[in-house]
C-alpha cells in the first residue's frame, strides 16, 4: 500500500505598501511597535483558536479569529483576515468539514504570515 500525503501550500502575499502606510503614519518608532504588537496578538490568538477548535468551543473559536482578522487586515495581510472571517459563520453552521477545510488553512496562512513577516525588508521588527 502505498500512501501520499498532502502538504497543501498557497502563496501569500504580504501588501507591503500597508505596512509602509502604518509605519509612515505612526512614525518608525511607533509603527514597528504597533505591528509587533499586532503579531504577538495574533500568534496568542492563533494558539487560542485552535484549542477553542479542539474543545468544541465555536463561540470562542469566532471570537478570537476575529481578533485575528482585525490585526491581521491592519498590518497588511490581507489573505489572511479575508480566510479569518470566513470561518465566522461556519461556527454557528453545522457544515463540520467545511469548517475544519477553513481553520487549517487559516492556521496555514497565520503561521506562514507571521514568518514572513520578518522578511519584510525595512521592518526593523
Amino acid at each position: 500500500m502505498h500512501v501520499t500525503r498532502l502538504r497543501p501550500r498557497e502563496g501569500l502575499h504580504l501588501d507591503e505598501e500597508s505596512l509602509a502606510a502604518l509605519i509612515a503614519g505612526l512614525g518608525p518608532h511607533e509603527g514597528n511597535r504597533a505591528i509587533c504588537t499586532a503579531l504577538e496578538t495574533m500568534a496568542e490568538a492563533l494558539v487560542e483558536a485552535e484549542a477553542a477548535w479542539h474543545r468544541a468551543d465555536f463561540d470562542m473559536l469566532a471570537a478570537r479569529v476575529s481578533q485575528i482578522a482585525v490585526h491581521a487586515s491592519r498590518v497588511g495581510m490581507p489573505k489572511v483576515a479575508r480566510v479569518a472571517r470566513e470561518i465566522v459563520p461556519l461556527c454557528a453552521g453545522f457544515d463540520h468539514a467545511a469548517l475544519s477545510a477553513v481553520v487549517a488553512r487559516l492556521m496555514r496562512l497565520t503561521e506562514a504570515a507571521l514568518f514572513d513577516i520578518w522578511e519584510v525588508e525595512g521592518l526593523s521588527l
